[in-house]
Parts: C-alpha cells; sequence; structure tokens
C-alpha cells in the first residue's frame, strides 16, 4: 500500500479512544500527531473515514447516520441501529462486530478506493439520511406509533 496522509478524528474518549491513539504511535514511522483532533472543532468536518466499531448494538446507532448525514464514508459494525442505517457498499461498510481482523481489512479497503467512488459512496450516505429520516416521515412515524398504543 502507498503511504499517503489521511485525516483522521476520534470522537468519544475512554479506553478505546486511548488504545487507537497509542496504537497509532506505536506502528507509525512518524512521530507526528497531525491529524488526531477533539471533536469539539468539528470531528466529521475534518475526516475522511469515520468509524463506529460499536461492540454492543446501539438504538440507533447515532454516528453512522450523522457520517452519512456530513457525506463521510462510514465504516460501522454490523449490529444495532448502524445494520438498519447503512446500505452495505453503497452508503458505507459495515463489518463483523468484535473482529479486529474484519475491521483492518474494511479500512484498508477503503484506504485503497479512488477519490471518486469515496465520494460516490458519501452522496448516496446523505441520500440515504434524507430519505429516512426528513421531518414529515419522522413525525408520521412518531405519530402512528401514539395512534397504536392509544388503539
Amino acid at each position: 500500500m502507498n503511504k499517503q496522509k489521511i485525516k483522521v478524528a476520534i470522537l468519544g474518549v475512554g479506553n478505546c479512544a486511548s488504545s487507537f491513539v497509542q496504537g497509532i504511535h506505536y506502528y507509525s514511522n512518524s512521530d507526528s500527531e497531525e491529524g488526531l483532533i477533539s471533536d469539539v472543532i468539528g470531528g466529521y468536518k475534518v475526516s475522511d473515514i469515520v468509524v463506529s466499531a460499536s461492540i454492543e448494538p446501539e438504538a440507533f446507532g447515532r454516528v453512522s447516520v450523522e457520517a452519512q448525514a456530513m457525506q463521510k464514508v462510514i465504516i460501522a459494525s454490523n449490529i444495532g441501529g448502524s445494520n438498519e442505517t447503512v446500505i452495505d457498499g453503497k452508503t458505507g461498510f459495515l463489518f463483523q462486530a468484535g473482529d479486529a481482523k474484519s475491521l483492518s481489512k474494511m479500512i484498508l479497503k477503503v484506504f485503497n478506493m479512488n477519490d471518486a467512488s469515496l465520494k460516490l459512496i458519501g452522496t448516496e450516505g446523505r441520500k440515504n439520511i434524507i430519505q429516512k429520516f426528513n421531518v414529515e416521515k419522522m413525525c408520521f412515524s412518531t405519530y402512528s406509533e401514539y395512534k397504536k398504543i392509544l388503539n
């Protein structure tokens, strides 16, 4: 694989984020921390890809939805809300939850994609979110659920 500069945004804190940063430093040929930023300055805007490596199902999978809305390539574990919001291969990519090799293969796949393909996935992701989560549909869905409960 050719060495190229990529931008990584780490959103969130804790052991996973800390281990990720330590791993980058351990395996890197460079002492630079360029690209490692806080979400305070807008992690999605400056990142090329977004990884949501959940090992337990999330009810909604907000990170996957937000990444698609921002036209970013999302790589997400295939559980919970991400499994329902990401169209694998079209609006992002899903990997086997809890499987580091599956995640690393998916990251390498995305790193080796050309710019036009990455842009198309971002565009399709944005269309997907606009189609699924527009205000009218969400209001109707909420109304329908209330109606079921009350009847």
